[in-house]
C-alpha cells in the first residue's frame, strides 16, 4: 500500500504561493556532499514538479494560493487525498514511491531531466540492478 501523498508546501514568507509537492518515505541520501547537496535540489525539485503535475490530472489548479486561503485549501487537499487514495492508481503510486525511496544521489542526479515515467522506469531499473 503506498503512502505517497500530495501536500501543500509554503515558504516562510507568508505573501508567497505555496506549491505542491509529492510526500513519501524517502531515505537521508547517500554519497558526497556535493552529491548529496545537488541530488537534494534535485529531488525537492521533482517532488513539487510531479505533484503539480499529479493534481493538474484531477483538476486541481493550485495557481498563486497564499496561506490564509484556507477554504480552497482544504477542498482541494480533499480532492488530492482521494486520488492518492483511488485503488486504480496504486500500481502507479507504489512505482513512484519506489523511485522516491532511492537513497544513492547519484541516482538522482543522472535522471535529474527525467520524466515522471522515465523516472519510475530508471527507478526499477536501478533497483532490480542493486
Amino acid at each position: 500500500m503506498t503512502t505517497i501523498t500530495i501536500q501543500p508546501k509554503f515558504y516562510e514568507e507568508s505573501n508567497r504561493p505555496g506549491r505542491l509537492q509529492i510526500v513519501a518515505p524517502m531515505p537521508a541520501l547517500t554519497g558526497s556532499e556535493k552529491q548529496i547537496a545537488w541530488a537534494t535540489d534535485i529531488r525537492s525539485a521533482m517532488q513539487i514538479e510531479l505533484g503539480e503535475k499529479l493534481a493538474k490530472m484531477i483538476g486541481v489548479n493550485w495557481g498563486c494560493i497564499l496561506q490564509s486561503d484556507i477554504d480552497y485549501i482544504a477542498e482541494c487537499q480533499a480532492k488530492l487525498d482521494a486520488f492518492c487514495a483511488d485503488p486504480k492508481y496504486t500500481a502507479s503510486f507504489d512505482k513512484l514511491e519506489a523511485a522516491f525511496s532511492i537513497a544513492q544521489a547519484h541516482f538522482w542526479i543522472e535522471n535529474r531531466d527525467d520524466t515522471m515515467d522515465q523516472l519510475v522506469r530508471s527507478a526499477a531499473a536501478f533497483l532490480a540492478s542493486a
